[in-house]
């Protein structure tokens, strides 16, 4: 799909040029952050997959901690890979849109598509998901991913913080 950036935003540009206007600051000048290129250059790379691009889509049941309910959302994406099984690509996308720190359980929605179109790859098994935006991982169980034993996947995420986990079987 579309991604909407405008243009030197990837770069750190932080002024937007007039289509009336033939001219803008030298980049030196008008970059108020450099690295934010480094990370705009991270985000486009993570968002290759067919499960973002054209996977099915489902909000995720998140408990926050206490005042933090409404601070973190995620949504479960999958879809076939070319040559691979039923659900080849598993990806989580969370994010705390929230200038504070938030701790989250997540789980899949009961009876949700998702949760029924994977139960039988996430039933009974053991996972990690790394992110694709850093180098953290975590470990958890197909169980807990699902809601059948209580507490979710627990995460701890910094404001604005934004993590897209691939899941991988252990």
């Amino acid at each position: 799909g579309l991604r909407f950036v405008h243009d030197g935003q990837q770069l750190g540009r932080t002024r937007r040029v007039s289509m009336h206007v033939n001219r803008r600051l030298q980049e030196s000048e008008d970059v108020k952050d450099p690295t934010m290129r480094k990370r705009y250059l991270a985000l486009i790379m993570s968002l290759q997959g067919s499960a973002l691009r054209d996977g099915g889509w489902e909000q995720c049941v998140v408990n926050g901690a206490e005042g933090d309910s409404d601070s973190v959302i995620a949504h479960c994406c999958w879809s076939p890979l070319e040559g691979g099984g039923v659900f080849t690509e598993v990806v989580f996308v969370v994010v705390n849109y929230s200038p504070k720190p938030s701790q989250a359980s997540i789980s899949l929605t009961e009876g949700g598509d998702c949760g029924k179109a994977l139960s039988g790859l996430l039933h009974g098994r053991g996972f990690s998901l790394k992110d694709r935006l850093s180098k953290y991982s975590v470990t958890t169980d197909g169980e807990l991913l699902l809601g059948e034993r209580p507490g979710g996947l627990q995460l701890q995420l910094q404001p604005w913080e934004a993590r897209i986990f691939d899941l991988t079987e252990q």
